[in-house]
């Protein structure tokens, strides 16, 4: 027995139909199930578990659902669960620019594109599925954004008895650090050279 809500009518399609692409459903879910890298939820909707992109780069992000969702609306949020994930961006009013969602009801699937990625983007976000009068359903991935270029800086110890410290950081910082260390250094020099 279907239940729909806010407005959701479904169209002809008898019940050997449903039965059918209920099955075809199961199977299909079984199958990316064993290919380990889609999540099957029994709620209706899943995605990819994990996703890892270089920073400055562009992902999208698949999150496919039941028919039964075909006409509800779809939202992508950073977190778990959707009273602590306010939405980003609805398939109501898909944004261009950073993020953006597109909703393909034939293929039973929307996709969120986020492009200029940070490393401060990696994180847990959930695909959802709008459904007023009871709780949403979603599915999580980890977003895991690297360093483009990647810098070791060293810190070496010097007179002051300093650790030596290992730290990776973004091509950017290691360069602000630098001019940071460069110029305690000529200061330090200069402060010498005063003395003398």
């Amino acid at each position: 027995m279907w239940i729909h809500i806010c407005g959701d009518v479904p169209g002809d399609v008898d019940e050997q139909a449903h039965e059918l692409n209920f099955h075809t459903s199961l199977l299909l879910s079984l199958l990316v199930n064993q290919l380990g890298n889609f999540h099957t939820v029994p709620t209706g909707v899943s995605t990819v578990k994990e996703v890892s992109v270089q920073e400055g780069g562009s992902v999208t992000i698949p999150c496919f659902y039941e028919d039964r969702y075909k006409t509800h609306v779809k939202y992508w949020c950073r977190g778990y669960f959707g009273d602590s994930c306010p939405p980003i961006v609805h398939s109501d009013s898909p944004q261009e620019g950073k993020v953006s969602v597109r909703d393909d009801p034939d293929q039973r699937v929307f996709t969120v594109t986020i492009n200029n990625l940070t490393v401060w983007d990696s994180g847990y976000y959930s695909c959802g599925v709008k459904i007023c009068g009871a709780s949403d359903v979603e599915d999580q991935v980890h977003l895991s954004v690297t360093g483009g270029k990647m810098s070791v800086l060293y810190t070496v110890a010097n007179e002051m008895h300093m650790d030596l410290y290992l730290c990776c950081f973004s091509a950017w910082t290691a360069f602000v650090l630098l001019q940071h260390y460069l110029l305690a250094v000529v200061y330090r020099l200069c402060l010498e050279l005063q003395a003398c």
